[in-house]
């Protein structure tokens, strides 16, 4: 398993604003294949893991969270199933739920710690749902008690008001990756079911030519411009038209001058 490429996984808490420089990172460091998505919470209270294996999963991702945030509405308990993309529930959030009612295609991610209380839950029968998951959201204990105070900061409290779901877990630390995988050695089903369910993902991106110049290097077609610009609202034309009457004024002033 040490000589297979790692999965690591950039999710960020309601937002995908750091994918371009992991995925740029990631392209730098061949034993790493790199994958994104989501940690979806209601305030600190964290639901789920919304995993992308391609392009079109990301939309997906990217169209259900700006949904949801631009009406302002929580989010729902279960999420509805995605294209191309995967659900990861945290299993001290399903302890007390039944396998029927988690969305279909979801998985239960088990860290190291879950193991030794996975065995008295009824959840140690649900193989197939069960994969191995460990969250890195810090780099050392020292990080954790800056954590806690940027929440305090956050939450406007004392450190001894905080409460625990308002952070981090002290045990989401960078580990030593043998060490994970000897932590797991008695339940290697969760290690190929996170290997078999990520195996699939195919993510590229070319980061070499521009995604978003097109219509501002002359290259879109006169045509569909006209096509915009009658199809847009009297407002928008109005608009369009004191832009490009101000920068023609700046240039014949440039040139006048």
């Amino acid at each position: 398993l040490i000589k297979q490429k790692v999965t690591v996984l950039l999710a960020d808490i309601n937002n995908v604003s750091g994918v371009s420089n992991f995925l740029r990172e990631a392209k730098k460091h061949p034993g790493v294949r790199p994958l994104v998505g989501v940690e979806v919470r209601n305030g600190d209270e964290a639901l789920y893991v919304l995993v992308s294996t391609s392009q079109k999963g990301f939309a997906a991702i990217n169209r259900f969270i700006s949904e949801h945030q631009l009406a302002a509405q929580p989010y729902p308990v279960h999420p509805p199933k995605l294209e191309e993309s995967f659900c990861i529930y945290p299993f001290y959030k399903v302890s007390a739920l039944k396998p029927k009612d988690l969305s279909r295609g979801a998985f239960v991610g088990i860290n190291h710690r879950d193991l030794k209380r996975l065995p008295l839950s009824h959840w140690k029968h649900q193989t197939q749902q069960l994969l191995a998951y460990h969250r890195a959201t810090l780099r050392h204990m020292d990080d954790f008690e800056t954590h806690k105070l940027l929440r305090c900061i956050a939450h406007n409290c004392l450190i001894t008001k905080l409460k625990p779901m308002a952070t981090a877990f002290s045990h989401d630390v960078l580990t030593n990756i043998k060490e994970l995988l000897i932590s797991f050695e008695k339940a290697p089903y969760m290690l190929a079911q996170a290997q078999n369910t990520t195996s699939h993902a195919s993510w590229y991106f070319d980061f070499n030519s521009p995604q978003n110049k097109t219509s501002f290097t002359g290259d879109m077609p006169r045509g569909m411009l006209r096509f915009a610009v009658s199809n847009s609202s009297r407002g928008i034309r109005s608009r369009i038209s004191r832009g490009i009457l101000s920068r023609f004024r700046k240039l014949v002033r440039r040139t006048s001058a």
